[in-house]
């Protein structure tokens, strides 16, 4: 099992296979998950991408903000923004379309790790509206407004 390991060595297939294969053998589901859990924490506990993404993600909220059972949500939030860099950065080299003019795999690699951040930042409420509580939005003063050029 490889962090973004190509093919069948990925993590997600290790995982797969794993689980199924015990499963067989009649190991216990809680034995299973504790078992697979602490193999992909090991597999990707030495990518220091991931660990800055998820650190800076942390220390950017309130400290009282995530809980500790969050830390895992964090972590596939990391690697799923991570992976969606990547993508982007081999679309940026091939382009979208392959030489035989197919789309190319990036494409899809992108847009999923994009929707799987957008649905984890939901969850671990760190999108703009996941903070806003209904009740209060009106009432709350507006954030000074900056143009996106402005930016840095």
């Amino acid at each position: 099992m490889k962090f973004q390991g190509p093919g069948e060595h990925s993590i997600h297939q290790t995982q797969l296979s794993v689980t199924a294969s015990m499963l067989r053998d009649g190991v216990a589901l809680e034995e299973i998950a504790a078992i697979v859990l602490a193999a992909t924490r090991a597999a990707v506990a030495g990518n220091p991408q991931v660990k800055d993404i998820f650190r800076k993600l942390v220390m950017s909220v309130r400290p009282e903000h995530f809980r500790p059972g969050d830390q895992d949500l964090v972590e596939q939030y990391a690697q799923a923004v991570l992976l969606a860099r990547q993508a982007f950065g081999e679309l940026e080299i091939g382009g979208s379309v392959t030489a035989d003019g197919k789309m190319s795999p990036w494409v899809t690699v992108l847009e999923k790790s994009h929707r799987s951040a957008a649905a984890l930042a939901q969850r671990l409420r760190i999108c703009p509206q996941a903070r806003s509580l209904a009740r209060t939005v009106g009432r709350a003063k507006p954030p000074p407004v900056r143009k996106i050029w402005e930016v840095d």
